[in-house]
């Protein structure tokens, strides 16, 4: 009997922990078509994953209420409350149309304080995580005040 109970009790936090994993798809909102290695992270955390050539994804112990934040280039990043397990989510992303030209010309060009922190902003985020993220690198840059 009692064998019976430890058995069935090394069973339950496999069950508990099966239940906060978050499924879904990230697609093109316009043309329905899976987004092939999207980011899809918890913010805030180190956990994170891609979509498959489906845009499926799958985030496994998450712990909620949390927010996901699903990302792809040339796409508006997308960031989703989720207090308790949502079932099978369709996220669709939006093209970012607001991405701005770059334009690279001659050596020696430097690189001014207000554009540097353009870049942070678009590619590091501008949250709390984004903002305390650094460039390793900064000086190979030139950059002018």
């Amino acid at each position: 009997m009692n064998r019976l109970l430890f058995a069935f009790l090394s069973f339950i936090p496999v069950v508990l922990f099966g239940q906060n994993t978050i499924t879904g798809f990230v697609i093109d909102s316009l043309t329905q078509e899976p987004l092939p290695s999207a980011t899809v992270y918890v913010n805030g955390t180190t956990q994170g994953t891609t979509t498959d050539n489906d845009g499926r994804f799958e985030l496994n112990n998450v712990t909620f209420p949390a927010t996901v934040v699903f990302s792809f280039v040339g796409y508006q990043t997308y960031a989703l409350d989720i207090d308790r397990n949502p079932g099978l989510l369709t996220i669709n992303l939006k093209t970012n149309d607001e991405l701005p030209e770059i334009v690279i010309s001659g050596k020696n060009k430097r690189v001014k304080r207000k554009d540097l922190d353009f870049f942070k902003t678009m590619f590091l985020g501008d949250d709390r995580w984004g903002k305390r993220a650094t460039i390793m690198n900064e000086s190979v840059l030139m950059i002018d005040n």
